[in-house]
């Protein structure tokens, strides 16, 4: 979409949570209207393993999804989950 390949499995920053921490979106599926792009994603919240500069992925509710419009998003960038010691971990493209 605009450039910008999006596929199931990947990940995009949906918001932060009460703590203020960051919360991703495991893309499921992405809906285009004639008008507009969304992505129903499965929310994960996130610590911040400040050593390796990466985010480790927390799925408390595997029930947790949302519909997201990509202008919602606070980063468009899809993100790849990279395995830390057997830890999904997400590497920011930019600060947030």
């Amino acid at each position: 979409f605009q450039g910008t390949t999006y596929k199931k499995g990947s990940f995009v920053a949906v918001g932060r949570d009460e703590n203020d921490s960051l919360v991703f979106g495991e893309v499921m599926f992405c809906i285009k209207t004639s008008e507009d792009f969304f992505f129903l994603v499965r929310n994960h919240k996130s610590v911040l393993i400040e050593s390796l500069h990466v985010y480790s992925l927390v799925c408390s509710d595997r029930d947790s999804y949302s519909c997201i419009r990509k202008k919602d998003l606070l980063d468009y960038y899809p993100l790849p989950a990279y395995k830390i010691d057997g830890q999904s971990c997400l590497c920011l493209k930019h600060a947030l």
